[in-house]
Formats: C-alpha cells, structure tokens, sequence
C-alpha cells in the first residue's frame, strides 16, 4: 500500500506546476459533474416523483372518504341479512356485484366491478364502520376498461 502511494507522490512530484493546477482543475470539474449527475439530480427527481405520488395518494383518499361519508347516508337496518346490506350498499355506492355466494353463517363470497379504488374502498370502508362487515379476501384487477374486476369474502362480526 505504501508503494503505491509512493509511487503516486512520486508521480506528482514530477508534473510541472502548470500540470498540476490543470490537473487540480480537471479533478473539481469531474468532482462537481459526478456530485450533481450521480447525487443531486436523482435525489431530486426521486423527490419529485415521491412528491407526485404523495399527491396522488392524498386525492384517492379523499375521493374515498368522500364515496364512504355519502354511502354512510345510506339507512340499512342493523339487523339486516349480510346479503341484504352488501346488495343495497352495493348499488348505492355503484359497485355492481354479479354473484353472491354464501360460505357459512357469518361470511359470504362475492365477485362485481367497480368504477375505481375510491368506490370500492369507500363501499369497503362504510361496510367496516357502519356494519362490523370486514374483508377476509380480497383480489382485485384492473381489465382494459380501467374498471376494477372484484372477488372478496366478507366476514361479520369479526373483529
């Protein structure tokens, strides 16, 4: 290790003045193009980007609390079947559910579309908070029409 750096002082010491201002000069240009290419600007497009998806995020949420806040108007009784209350929220909330199938006392299948995230998660979310109906399941995909095709199993009275 001492060699080499023996050999790099060496080399040093036999550049004239000249060169070595040039080659100091060089080495600040090659120092500041690596900090702002290589550092500064990806930090900030990442910045950007966590700024767009920040955004993004904000707006989805409140789009569902806003889908939640007006199926929330919706009276169901209480003591309503589980298909009763995910048919009529359902329809209220724009949710188009095709087929039902009931797994056991407590929890029923169900499958349908969506127009987007806020009114699936909206229905979701006003199920939790006004019925105790909470998701045991849930795939979702996005088909070429840019509705969400929906398959869930829900549960209630679980905690």
């Amino acid at each position: 290790m001492t060699l080499g750096t023996d050999t790099v002082n060496q080399w040093w010491r036999t550049r004239s003045a000249r060169e070595r201002r040039f080659l100091l000069v060089l080495a600040a240009i090659a120092f500041v193009l690596v900090g702002w290419y290589g550092v500064a600007s990806p930090l900030r497009s990442t910045a950007q980007r966590a700024e767009r998806h920040l955004a993004n995020a904000a707006q989805l949420l409140h789009e569902v609390e806003t889908a939640r806040d007006a199926i929330g108007a919706i009276v169901i009784p209480s003591d309503a079947e589980l298909e009763d209350v995910l048919m009529l929220s359902a329809a209220e909330a724009g949710f188009a559910l095709e087929t039902q199938r009931k797994e056991n006392a407590r929890e029923i299948a169900v499958s349908g579309e969506a127009a987007g995230p806020a009114v699936l998660f909206g229905w979701i979310e006003m199920l939790r908070k006004n019925h105790g109906v909470v998701v045991a399941n849930l795939t979702v995909a996005r088909e070429e029409s840019g509705a969400l095709r929906v398959e869930a199993v829900l549960m209630r009275g679980a905690s």
